[in-house]
């Protein structure tokens, strides 16, 4: 897909016309030094998330450190954020860290809901072999 899209924005740079500006923007899921290579090498802009588990020091930052400045614009009124440089797959790169006090309350609440269901069929199933452990069982 990448190459289409570089053949693509060739193309159009190589005509008449100038290419549009252009930012690609993909999820952490796409991330890998091959692909980073390759959006080096195309004319694009891009935005991309870096995955925290090959981050931990910046997973690690508290959403009360002194760097993060508060969002103004209507709608990110509970969002922060601030701009690091880091090496990411060979090259040094601009990261922007993140706050959202809402998006942070949802998914932790998804994430308390996620554990009581688990709770719940950990519970089920304890109830299960307990059942089958009891002397009833052991009669058959």
């Amino acid at each position: 897909m990448l190459n289409n899209f570089g053949e693509f924005f060739r193309d159009l740079s190589s005509g008449k016309r100038s290419a549009p500006e252009v930012t690609l923007i993909f999820d952490k899921g796409n991330n890998g030094e091959d692909n980073f290579a390759l959006l080096d090498s195309l004319p694009l802009h891009y935005v991309g998330s870096v995955k925290l588990d090959e981050h931990k020091e910046i997973a690690e930052i508290s959403n009360k450190d002194a760097r993060f400045t508060q969002c103004s614009q209507i709608g990110l009124e509970e969002a922060k954020a601030f701009k690091v440089t880091k090496e990411v797959y060979g090259k040094t790169r601009t990261l922007v860290v993140t706050y959202n006090k809402n998006l942070f309350d949802t998914q932790l609440a998804t994430l308390k809901s996620d554990i009581g269901k688990a709770n719940r069929e950990l519970e089920t199933l304890r109830s299960r072999l307990s059942d089958r452990a009891s002397p009833r069982w052991s009669n058959l």
